[in-house]
């Protein structure tokens, strides 16, 4: 029913995800994947609109306009193409797009595809730990909080990262499973596969990984797996080995070195207290708002399932998650913003404490059903009074879970998609027809920006725009001047023709660029202006290298 819920929302178009602006990015670099060829585009990740002259956006002189290297997280930016990540998780919508199916909704049906497959794995995973139902109650947890429901259409990585993630942690506990020769070898090669190609998706899950691998043989009293550990170790090591390949074909060895050295100063700074043994704990908290809105009820899962097993559990109940299991989770979820506590602030990290928060609940409901029927066999005594007071107490908080879950999830699947007022200026945009590949050149025409400070005078637009746009590429300026200067680079460098479509904000603007880029040489008179959304003005210049 959740899956039917969030692929009826997903086939509008404008329905995307919490995302959006890593929703967008992934259908850009997808269709450079598919323009270009894989291999010309180094199989990095290209967050920008595509035309075949943007390449020139990685010389001196043009990088000002390059949407890939963050220059406020790495000494190397601006640059064209994103380093900072893995981007295996492109390749199913790039062989998506390769069929001819690379339209947003048909991408989405995907990513849902891979959120419903983490479900049934958690369930997998969960059942073997706890039992059915301890698992269904962590799976609807966890399926409807907002960190699932929020990112389970998501064209990043979130959705295969959970996929991988959950399988990981269950090839973990089958690998380990005793047998009639001793754990299966089978089992350990595909733990040891899902650890690679998690780690070729995604960075967010491989800490976790790694901390369930050694935490899940120490809780199994298997003792210190050096050797096992090493060689599981080495699957995410040649990923990102791979990746720093990746960055030194593009940048060279020198600027690949201050990239990595710089992004990961950027995102390991303690910026939130100050304080570098509090600012992980400070994100933990962000993240388990994320995670699930009001927080403070997790908080209070984990003092009712602490009471519980302090005070009153009399027996030993296997479909209570064992405080080993619970702390495991926590430790895992929480290596993430130990290292990275600046990263671990995006809205999506909180699924890093998804699984602790499942088993929480998943004990709370355990251990009322297991006081229910202690209550019912109407035991005397101070235990039987506590179980009656704990009945009230964890019945409340699992009534007020599941209305906030269902609430939270209902919101999400009517919530409209971004505000972008200049959605339909993009739009007319995209209609307009050029003789070749159409590179945008704004100056006040839209309003929706990813970053007004990402380089002086050149503001960086929102992807969602460049999407509306036909995915084509937006560059912005606040100086008609440096507008004629630029695209007269542009002309000079290009190695193919393209079509320039100039766009400002009112006709007055207008008159401003086309006496620029007269002075300048690169037209000869007044092109023909034609009036969109709200006075905008666009004129299709004559195409360069015709």
């Amino acid at each position: 029913m959740l899956h039917a819920a969030l692929a009826w929302r997903s086939s509008d178009e404008d329905r995307w995800s919490e995302w959006a602006f890593g929703d967008a990015q992934t259908l850009l670099a997808v269709r450079h994947w598919e323009r270009d060829g894989w291999i010309a585009s180094k199989l990095l990740f290209v967050p920008q609109g595509h035309a075949p002259v943007i390449r020139s956006l990685d010389e001196p002189g043009l990088r000002q306009h390059a949407h890939g290297i963050d220059p406020a997280t790495s000494p190397v930016g601006p640059r064209l193409r994103y380093t900072h990540y893995p981007a295996g998780y492109l390749v199913p919508y790039a062989l998506l797009a390769r069929a001819g199916l690379d339209s947003a909704p048909a991408a989405r049906q995907v990513a849902l595809a891979f959120s419903t497959a983490a479900l049934v794995l958690m369930f997998l995973l969960f059942a073997r730990l706890v039992g059915t139902g301890s698992a269904l109650v962590a799976v609807v947890f966890y399926g409807l909080s907002h960190g699932h429901v929020g990112f389970a259409s998501s064209l990043a990585n979130q959705p295969l990262d959970d996929a991988l993630r959950f399988g990981f942690m269950l090839a973990v506990v089958r690998s380990t499973a005793p047998g009639p020769e001793g754990p299966s070898n089978r089992a350990s090669i595909v733990v040891w596969l899902l650890g690679f190609a998690l780690s070729l998706v995604s960075l967010d899950s491989v800490l976790f990984a790694f901390v369930w691998l050694v935490g899940w043989d120490l809780l199994q009293g298997r003792g210190l797996q050096w050797r096992r550990w090493l060689a599981y170790a080495c699957a995410p090591a040649a990923a990102h080995a791979l990746q720093v390949a990746q960055n030194v074909w593009y940048l060279g060895v020198p600027d690949a070195v201050s990239d990595i050295v710089g992004t990961f100063a950027s995102r390991h700074v303690t910026a939130l207290t100050g304080a570098r043994h509090v600012d992980p704990f400070v994100a933990a908290g962000v993240m388990l708002d994320h995670l699930l809105r009001p927080s403070f009820l997790i908080d209070a899962s984990l003092l009712t399932y602490v009471v519980h097993r302090r005070y009153l559990l009399d027996e030993d109940d296997p479909a209570l998650p064992r405080p080993g299991l619970v702390a495991l989770m926590a430790v895992a979820g929480l290596a993430f913003p130990l290292v990275l506590p600046m990263a671990a602030l995006m809205p999506y990290q909180g699924r890093q404490l998804g699984p602790f928060a499942a088993a929480l609940v998943a004990g709370v409901a355990a251990s009322l059903a297991h006081e229910a029927r202690r209550f019912r066999s109407g035991r005397p005594g101070a235990a039987g009074r506590g179980s009656a007071i704990y009945l009230v107490v964890a019945g409340g908080l699992l009534i007020a879970l599941g209305v906030t879950l269902v609430m939270g999830a209902g919101r999400a699947l009517v919530a409209p998609g971004p505000d972008l007022p200049d959605a339909p200026l993009a739009r007319q945009i995209a209609a307009l027809q050029t003789a070749h590949a159409a590179v945008i050149m704004d100056r006040g025409g839209f309003v929706s920006f990813q970053s007004i400070r990402w380089a002086p005078g050149h503001p960086q637009i929102s992807p969602l725009i460049e999407v509306l746009a036909g995915r084509r590429p937006v560059l912005c300026f606040d100086d008609p001047a440096a507008l004629a200067r630029d695209l007269g680079l542009l002309r000079q460098r290009a190695a193919a023709p393209f079509s320039p479509v100039v766009v400002a904000r009112d006709e007055e603007t207008m008159a401003r660029i086309v006496r620029a880029l007269v002075a300048a040489r690169v037209i000869r008179g007044r092109p023909p202006v034609v009036e969109l959304w709200h006075g905008r003005r666009a004129a299709a210049l004559p195409a360069c290298l015709e």
